[in-house]
């Protein structure tokens, strides 16, 4: 499944990459503009960019799209 969303606030992409989230993130705005959040419980990747959209992919159920964005 894939789902997205939107927050209302921007999302410091370089701060979140290096505060605690390095072993589950990889952010190289020179090939691609978002985070790439590989999360482990639920399996679930999550695409975050600066705008404040998150798109979440991988999901099996809703269930999952629902606790990894509580989470994160």
């Amino acid at each position: 499944m894939v789902a997205s969303c939107s927050v209302d606030f921007k999302i410091m992409l370089e701060k979140l990459s290096n505060t605690g989230h390095k072993d589950f993130s990889t952010y190289n705005p020179e090939s691609f503009p978002g985070l790439i959040y590989k999360m482990t419980e639920p399996k679930v990747c999550l695409l975050i960019f600066c705008s404040g959209k998150i798109v979440l992919t991988g999901a099996k159920n809703k269930e999952d799209i629902d606790k990894a964005f509580k989470k994160i």
